[in-house]
Parts: C-alpha cells; sequence; structure tokens
C-alpha cells in the first residue's frame, strides 16, 4: 500500500500544476501540529503532515483512509488517484478542482492541491462523502473521524458507543450540462440526469429565472430509474439565437427535497439553403447500338442556384462518349431546372447500362459529384475472331501466292462485306470481299514473296458488318488482325 501512494506523489509531481508564489500567499495556511483518529485510532502520518488552508483541514492521501478500510491505485495514464471500498469509488485526478464519489463530482470549499511535494486532499469533504462522521477538537487541534466500521486497533475504551451508521449520500447531477437547439425550428434537445440513493420514481420539475422565447419543459416530471434519466427541453420557431443558462428544479420529496442544476442552452442560428443538385432518369428510352452518333439527355434539378450556366466536367468517360453544353463544359440552369446532354458515338458503346459520373461546379472552386445511367439497346454487336492462314507458311521468293484465312464470325448476317486493309503493307493486297457463311468468314490475300520479306507479319483490316437484325443503319467497322508467315 505504501508503494502504491509513494508511487501516486512521484507522478503528481510530474504531471500536476505547481501552485506559484502568489497562490499561496493568497491561501491562510495553519501549519500548527495537527492530529487525526479514525474510529479512536490516531492516524500516523510519516511524510507529511496535515495542514489547515483557509479554515479546512488538507491532508495527504495516505494514512487516514487506510485506516478507514480504502485501498489505493493509481493510473499513469489518466494521472488519476483512486480509493476503493466495497460499493464506493474515490477518484481524485490531478490538476481538478473536484473530486469524484461513484462517478458525482464533488467541489470541496478547498480543492486538492500540491504543498511541499506532496499531494494533499480536503479531510472532511473525502472522509463525509463516505458516510462517516467528523468532528474537531479546538483544545487537542485533532480531527476525529467516526466511520462506524470495525477500525485496526481499537479504541482503548473498555465499553465502546456503537456509532450509527449515516444515511447513505443522495446525490443528483446534470451530466452533460451544454445542448444544441437550432433558432426558429420545433425541437428538443435532452440532457441526461445521474443520481445517487435515489429510489426509481417519477419527480417533479420545474424551470426558474427569465427563459428565452419558446422554451419549455417536455414534460413535468423526470424519471428515474437505475439511477439515471433524461429531461428534455423543448423550442419552437419563436425562438432566437443566443447562450442561455437555464436553472432547473428538481422536486425529490423525502429524499431531499428542491434541488437547483443549472444547464447551459446554444441556441444557434438558422443555416442558410445549402445548394444541391440531382440528375434525373434518361429521356427518351434505350439507345441502340449501330452506325452513326445519338444525343442522350437528362433533366437536372438544383436546390439554391441563381438562373446560370455551370461548369460540368465528364469524369473519365467511356470511348464514344462527349458532353455538349451550349458552353463548352456547362449547363445552363434556369429556376432550378436544366438539361444536361450527352453525344454518343453508337459504334463505339456496348450494350447494357452506361453509369457515368459528372462534376458540377456550383461556385467557384466548389464542386459536387454526380452520377446518371444511361441504356444502349439493340442486337449485340458483331464480332471476328480467330483466323487461320491456308498454307501456312509460304515460302519466299516463289512470286505472287494466294493465302486464304478463315475466321469465326458471330452477331452478323451472311453475305460478302467490305474490307479495308488498315497496314497497307508492300506486296500484299486482299483479295475480293470478306465473305460470312454460317458464322465462317474467308478473307484471300495476294502476296508477292518476292516483295515481302521473310518472317511474321501483322496485317490489320476490318470488315463492314450488319448485326443479326440485318438493319442496314446498324452497319459497323468491325477490326481483326491476320498474321503472314513467309519461310
Amino acid at each position: 500500500m505504501n508503494g502504491i501512494f509513494k508511487k501516486l506523489a512521484a507522478l503528481i509531481v510530474c504531471g500536476a500544476v505547481v501552485l506559484s508564489a502568489q497562490m499561496v500567499g493568497s491561501l491562510t495556511v495553519h501549519a500548527q501540529q495537527i492530529g487525526v483518529t479514525v474510529d479512536g485510532a490516531r492516524v500516523n502520518f510519516p511524510d507529511a503532515q496535515p495542514v489547515i488552508i483557509n479554515g479546512r483541514t488538507l491532508v495527504p492521501m495516505r494514512g487516514v483512509f487506510e485506516q478507514m478500510g480504502f485501498v489505493g491505485d493509481w493510473n499513469p495514464q489518466t494521472q488519476t488517484s483512486t480509493l476503493m471500498r466495497a460499493g464506493m469509488n474515490i477518484a481524485v485526478r490531478s490538476g481538478d478542482e473536484f473530486f469524484t464519489v461513484n462517478g458525482v463530482q464533488n467541489f470541496p470549499e478547498v480543492p486538492p492541491q500540491l504543498l511541499g511535494g506532496r499531494f494533499m486532499i480536503p479531510l472532511r469533504a473525502v472522509a463525509e462523502s463516505t458516510g462517516a462522521n467528523v468532528s474537531w477538537n479546538e483544545n487537542t487541534r485533532t480531527v476525529i473521524i467516526t466511520t462506524g466500521r470495525a477500525t485496526q486497533t481499537p479504541a482503548p475504551t473498555p465499553t465502546p458507543t456503537p456509532t450509527p451508521t449515516p444515511a447513505p449520500t443522495r446525490n443528483i447531477s446534470i451530466a452533460n450540462q451544454v445542448g444544441q437547439m437550432a433558432a426558429g425550428i420545433a425541437g428538443t434537445v435532452d440532457f441526461p440526469v445521474i443520481t445517487q440513493n435515489i429510489p426509481n420514481g417519477s419527480y417533479q420539475l420545474a424551470l426558474r429565472g427569465n427563459l428565452p422565447n419558446g422554451i419549455a419543459l417536455q414534460s413535468s416530471n423526470l424519471v428515474i430509474n437505475n439511477n439515471s434519466g433524461t429531461l428534455r427541453l423543448s423550442g419552437n420557431t419563436s425562438t432566437v439565437p443566443g447562450t442561455f443558462v437555464i436553472t432547473v428544479g428538481i422536486n425529490l420529496g423525502a429524499n431531499g427535497g428542491w434541488v437547483d442544476e443549472n444547464l447551459t442552452l446554444n441556441i444557434t442560428a438558422p443555416q442558410m439553403q445549402v445548394a444541391d443538385i440531382s440528375i434525373g432518369a434518361m429521356q427518351g428510352g434505350p439507345i441502340t447500338q449501330g452506325s452513326g452518333l445519338a444525343t442522350v439527355t437528362f433533366p437536372v434539378a438544383t436546390r439554391g442556384f441563381v438562373n446560370a450556366n455551370y461548369n460540368v466536367t465528364l469524369i473519365n468517360p467511356p470511348a464514344g462518349v462527349r458532353l455538349i453544353a451550349p458552353t463548352a463544359n456547362a449547363v445552363a440552369i434556369t429556376s432550378n431546372t436544366g438539361t444536361l446532354s450527352l453525344e454518343v458515338d453508337r459504334t463505339q458503346v456496348p450494350l447494357g447500362n452506361i453509369t457515368l459520373t459528372f462534376d458540377f461546379e456550383v461556385s467557384p472552386g466548389a464542386w459536387l459529384r454526380r452520377t446518371a445511367t444511361f441504356t444502349v439497346g439493340g442486337a449485340p454487336a458483331p464480332t471476328i475472331t480467330g483466323g487461320t492462314q491456308v498454307p501456312s507458311p509460304i515460302a519466299s521468293g516463289t512470286g505472287m501466292q494466294q493465302v486464304v484465312f478463315t475466321f469465326n464470325v458471330q452477331n452478323t448476317t451472311d453475305g460478302d462485306k467490305a474490307t479495308n486493309d488498315l497496314t497497307n503493307f508492300p506486296g500484299v493486297n486482299h483479295v475480293g470481299f470478306f465473305n460470312v457463311n454460317n458464322n465462317i468468314g474467308t478473307l484471300v490475300l495476294s502476296v508477292n514473296t518476292n516483295v515481302l520479306a521473310p518472317g511474321t507479319h501483322s496485317i490489320n483490316f476490318s470488315a463492314l458488318l450488319t448485326d443479326a437484325t440485318g438493319d442496314p443503319s446498324t452497319d459497323r467497322w468491325v477490326p481483326f488482325t491476320i498474321t503472314v508467315i513467309v519461310n
């Protein structure tokens, strides 16, 4: 036990704020030797002695409370010393002007403080918070503490008079004493209430003094259950901004009569309307795949916007999609509505839903990000895969050779298709059309092996294909690559 308090004293000296000479000079300190007894047994003070400051006796934490049956502990992270006994927890934190008993704050007339390098606490305030009786013998200058508990050293009296157990300390307090409410808006604000040794029940409430306009109790009674309850204030449209200290009376009846507690209510000014924007569903239904361009439009609804053109950026646009606007990257807003327009290359967009991300500049340097989705319908796009060379390879220096390539073609109609040589290799020409029959595509090349050097040559082509619907408006150029091998 002695080690705990020595550690406490050393840590508190390091972390606490030391009283200045000016502060100490403002206190009335009596250093004449003072005695303390607990249930008749005198307390030994091996280090710091009790002192009287402003009429209150302060003692070091070791000694007195050990004889009262408490066990001490020290938390170096929070700089808090704790005294524990069955059903009771007393905590004193370095630098605080109060101590807590089972979580309830107590503010003594003379606060805990450092004196001569020792942490001293107000004896009467702390001892009485445990239920002990404290008295003063002026003749012997002795503080007499009676706990009603069995003492470590029995008082030297032949027939000790039993001391009745004091009534439990009753407390009630508002845990969070500051609440927030917006002016001109009907609403409520809650204040948690914490009690100690007060029976469960409903207790009368009253507001005292000058109250801000529109503020009232939500209920005239406070319900306490398991040492806690909620005090609720209500406000209406007549409330005005300001900070108000309100006194709340709580009638504990036989448990202590009327108790007044103060709370602070901050009523803030109403917030200005925040600018906002939303993009509606795609207008006109899905667009179809095919050749040519399509226009996609979305309705735009805003809040808090003035009539003007607003900058819009399309974030990471997919291939074939760009903004259309009255001016570059802008959308016109009139009476909080507008239209967002896109131009879409139907040959480049895939089937299905395509989600786009937009940034709107609602004010210089301030952007809101929103998304919108448009749909591409129609038949699946034609595809060309594979490419087998016959014969493979062909011999170099053998003059003109015809080479046939076959492909797997999907989602198109049979027939001869226009072909475009994208690479234009010297000595290589395609013969006729790209023919499709039963999903097999055929391309014939004329290769001059006297011109085309030996090796593997990749040549890019494209074929103009119609999708499976046979609608010429959906024609598109589909790219593919062939590989010519010359030995």
